[in-house]
């Protein structure tokens, strides 16, 4: 257990924000310590926690922790290490658990599609055993949110204030994140308001200046932004893509067509 997933394990900034603070923040999904690779989005989903209908998931359909999960502990900032450990696990195994599968299965898709793989039979299988390129070379997902707590109310649902309240908290975590991780050397960024929201920290701290470039479909525009930034003592690439591969409306053809792009303006992809 690191000292930095600890500290956004027992975080409550946002206390009495658009949080619910039984929700215990979420600093990664999947294999951390040996992926070398990143897709991230905004924050994660309140139905990481709850079902359509608002019930508190639990038994084996429970994916994350819960502060009610350790009944003698008052608050986030009392969790004990061992609490932490469960906690982490938790996020460890999510993908050999009960993953939100109508979400991670069509990024797990369209991560093969980039890389030029052959899509496998299990869609989550660039988080489980990681995807080889057209070049060989292997790559092993985890997904990163820029802010780690649910809310109630969908991210684009949450007033400037609430939005710019979350971010301003958890930007920290995510420019440690991008530094201590040793093997890292991909990030992908799914969607506009993702890259939008994580591209300030980015930019203060890692210097980070992208290309744009322009995508045409028949049916609309599509933008990339790619450059690198230095982190622990390496180059690490960035690319992000305009649309959310999950909440677009973009057909298989056009998912194929901008997976290509993406390969074609980051190398280190194929």
């Amino acid at each position: 257990m690191g000292r930095l997933e600890a500290c956004v394990a027992r975080c409550n900034a946002c206390t009495g924000g658009p949080i619910v603070e039984d929700w215990l923040p979420i600093s990664y999904y999947g294999d951390y310590t040996n992926a070398n690779a990143w897709i991230m989005g905004i924050n994660p989903s309140d139905q990481e926690f709850v079902n359509r209908t608002g019930q508190v998931w639990v038994g084996q359909n429970q994916r994350f922790r819960r502060l009610a999960d350790f009944p003698s502990i008052t608050g986030r900032a009392s969790l004990t290490s061992k609490n932490v450990r469960a906690a982490l696990a938790s996020q460890d195994s999510i993908f050999e658990r009960v993953p939100y599968k109508p979400f991670f299965s069509k990024i797990g898709r369209f991560l093969s599609l980039v890389h030029g793989a052959a899509l496998s039979t299990d869609p989550l299988a660039p988080f489980k055993v990681g995807v080889r390129s057209m070049g060989g070379q292997d790559f092993k997902y985890v997904h990163v949110d820029t802010v780690k707590c649910a809310t109630e109310r969908p991210w684009g649902q949450l007033g400037a204030e609430e939005q710019a309240g979350l971010l301003r908290n958890c930007s920290g975590f995510l420019e440690q994140q991008l530094r201590t991780q040793k093997h890292l050397n991909i990030v992908l960024v799914n969607g506009r308001t993702a890259f939008n929201n994580c591209q300030a920290t980015l930019a203060r701290h890692f210097r980070f200046q992208p290309e744009q470039h322009v995508v045409r479909s028949g049916r609309a525009s599509y933008h990339l932004w790619m450059g690198d930034i230095r982190a622990n003592n390496h180059t690490v690439q960035v690319v992000a893509w305009s649309p959310n591969i999950v909440n677009s409306r973009i057909f298989n053809w056009e998912a194929e067509m901008l997976a290509g792009h993406i390969r074609s303006v980051c190398p280190a992809l194929n």
